[in-house]
């Protein structure tokens, strides 16, 4: 990715609307929580040799714990804003 393609869609971010549909509970960790609770797989993914990897709600809670902690120990806190680009 070059520095053009990268600063538009750092423009793109900045333009979106914050506005999203209210959720069902207080936050987003609660949210997971909630889920992780259910059977079956969160995410499937099978790549280009046709390798199938399944991921659980509740692997895919403890993986965004675990992200959280990363970040909280990096300085982020609560409010703070990040920009995940692929």
């Amino acid at each position: 990715m070059d520095f053009q393609e990268l600063q538009q869609k750092i423009d793109y971010a900045r333009n979106t609307s914050n506005q999203l549909s209210p959720l069902p509970v207080s936050d987003i960790p609660e949210l997971l929580q909630q889920h992780s609770d259910k059977e079956g797989n969160y995410l499937t993914y099978i790549d280009e040799n046709d390798n199938r990897t399944e991921v659980s709600y509740a692997e895919f809670y403890k993986h965004v714990i675990n992200c959280a902690r990363f970040l909280q120990n990096h300085g982020l806190s609560h409010g703070d804003r990040i920009a995940t680009i692929s």
